[in-house]
């Protein structure tokens, strides 16, 4: 059986129901358009911003954060 290949629209269509973006991509996770493709997120890194626990003098990895402003 010969592959009949697919001319659906770059992009997600969820401004309507399920009818209107009949032949469109509705929704995804972890996917990006590159050169109006779908393709899967290459990976996960770790998040550096901060350095690690080690670096901060912390014992266990961190669960939340705030922030605050001084008024003075």
């Amino acid at each position: 059986m010969p592959l009949i290949p697919l001319k659906i629209p770059a992009g997600f269509y969820r401004t309507g129901t399920d009818l209107d973006a009949a032949g469109r991509w509705r929704d995804g996770s972890l996917v990006r358009w590159r050169n109006n493709s779908l393709r899967p997120i290459g990976g996960w890194t770790e998040n550096t911003l901060f350095g690690t626990s080690g670096d901060l003098g912390m014992t266990n990895a961190l669960r939340s954060m705030h922030t605050w402003q001084a008024i003075d």
